[in-house]
């Protein structure tokens, strides 16, 4: 901290650098710029959350103390960051990361339009899954058709959820996916594993799909004020299947008219 020195100190997983009291300033603008990142990692590293939040505690205890403005203006941005983040891990259902379900090296673009205001749901049409490993071999397949058979850069869709109650990172936030002609530049495209003709996802996918939902608004990524449509108000399609297509009319900010 301010006094320790002249050489930058790193808190490991929090991205935060620390330098002598001259430097304050830059310790807050890399904090602030690198905000949306820590929300990505405490996500991706659920485990790890209370570990962070203490060292992110131990900072703020050692600068409340600093009578320096800047500093202080740093232990309030990072008070505030720390709450944020503790209550976006809360909003955000249990997350499988592409290296956690053994994805492949893809390049896609970018999201033309964020955050993005439509979100597109979709089902497999293929096989439920319930367990973690059954779950990421599913997302491996997909991705292995879509890539080798269709020609896509990668899996088509940003999410997909399992009835394991986690959601599976595909391309992600921010990147645009090929699951809806009409909607891939200005969409987040959610998939859920399975065939939703006849029956709906169970309540733990129902909940993850939800979840990640207010996930994204919370980190940005998808607009408070979205739209959520089914994969056939899109284009021509039986996708997401009758029996969760009813369903999806319940959710919130369904569109029935997009």
């Amino acid at each position: 901290m301010c006094g320790q020195g002249s050489a930058f100190h790193r808190e490991e997983h929090t991205n935060i650098e620390i330098e002598p009291c001259p430097s304050a300033l830059s310790m807050l603008s890399i904090f602030i710029g690198d905000h949306r990142k820590l929300q990505k990692d405490f996500l991706a590293l659920p485990k790890m959350v209370k570990q962070q939040k203490r060292r992110g505690l131990d900072i703020l205890k050692s600068t409340v103390s600093v009578e320096d403005p800047t500093m202080k203006k740093f232990a309030a941005v990072l008070a505030i960051a720390l709450a944020s983040l503790s209550t976006v891990s809360a909003q955000c259902p249990r997350i499988i990361t592409r290296a956690g379900w053994g994805a492949r090296a893809a390049n896609t673009a970018v999201l033309p339009t964020r955050p993005a205001p439509w979100v597109v749901m979709h089902h497999t049409a293929g096989a439920h899954c319930t367990t973690d490993a059954a779950c990421a071999q599913q997302m491996r397949n997909i991705q292995n058709m879509h890539m080798d058979t269709n020609g896509w850069a990668d899996i088509g869709y940003n999410w997909c959820v399992g009835e394991n109650g986690a959601a599976y990172e595909g391309r992600g936030w921010g990147r645009q996916g090929a699951h809806a002609p009409n909607h891939n530049s200005r969409s987040v495209g959610v998939c859920i594993f399975g065939n939703f003709t006849s029956v709906i996802p169970n309540l733990a996918a129902r909940n993850a799909a939800q979840q990640l939902i207010t996930c994204g608004v919370s980190l940005g990524h998808i607009a408070s004020n979205y739209w959520l449509i089914g994969h056939r108000q899109s284009n021509a399609t039986a996708c997401p299947g009758n029996a969760f297509f009813e369903n999806l009319r319940t959710w919130p900010r369904f569109n029935p008219n997009p």
